[in-house]
């Protein structure tokens, strides 16, 4: 749904990432194949888990499809500023870290037999803050051709410096969230190793957070290897709690 979206949403990449527009106009087709194929397959898959799961996922398949949808008819759209949730100011930031948050904690949840645990909270807040994170330093790679096609991402309507300034209150706020987490007995003692993944990103952001530094798309793999990093760090912190 993110790479059916992202395509659907594609007019800045003219701008800010040549060699992906030749990408999106050379495999169009192939693109729109694998995004519908690849949720059409979770969505199934999901049925063996359970009937729960399997609505779950198609209110979300549903959600994600809306969000590009235009609900305002033609003949009222200069009447209305917003005919969709992507025109919406700052959304689709909001809405792609919310996408994020809501999948990967609410899926365990709904699979098996549903308990309100205060871990889930603890859990979507920190996985919310990582993609919120995530989402906006690629944004200020893209504000330039954002701004061009009058796109409102968050950084386009506050300027590079304080999403800069955002982002690390944020980190802030999830090395907070972790440690309560840790204290109140939700979150094992091993949990604490992401706060070096806080860390890690805060590196991300002080390096690369000026529009100015963002040459090249290399700094995609290197924000997105921090998801990677963050089960590396709870594997190793987990396993040597359990050696030693």
């Amino acid at each position: 749904m993110h790479t059916l979206n992202r395509y659907i949403d594609r007019d800045a990449s003219r701008y800010n990432s040549s060699s992906r527009n030749k990408i999106y106009h050379k495999y169009s087709k192939y693109i729109m194949a694998g995004g519908v194929l690849a949720s059409l397959s979770v969505v199934a898959l999901s049925l063996h888990f359970g009937v729960w799961l399997f609505l779950f996922y198609v209110l979300c398949s549903i959600a994600g499809i809306l969000y590009s949808i235009n609900f305002v008819p033609v003949g009222f759209r200069p009447y209305v500023r917003y005919a969709s949730l992507k025109d919406i100011p700052g959304s689709r930031d909001l809405f792609i870290s919310t996408a994020w948050a809501v999948v990967l904690t609410f899926s365990p949840a709904v699979s098996g037999k549903w308990i309100f645990e205060w871990r889930l909270l603890f859990t979507f807040s920190i996985i919310f803050i990582m993609a919120f994170c995530r989402t906006i330093t690629l944004d200020i790679k893209d504000i330039q051709g954002d701004s061009i096609v009058g796109k409102e991402t968050i950084p386009t309507l506050i300027g590079g410096k304080y999403s800069v300034l955002l982002m690390k209150f944020l980190l802030l706020c999830a090395s907070v969230v972790t440690i309560v987490a840790v204290l109140v007995n939700e979150y094992e003692y091993y949990s604490l190793s992401l706060i070096a993944n806080f860390a890690y990103m805060l590196v991300i952001i002080n390096k690369f957070g000026k529009e100015t530094n963002y040459y090249g798309n290399y700094i995609e793999g290197l924000i997105d290897f921090n998801f990677i990093l963050a089960a590396l760090f709870l594997l190793i912190s987990k396993w040597t709690l359990i050696l030693f």
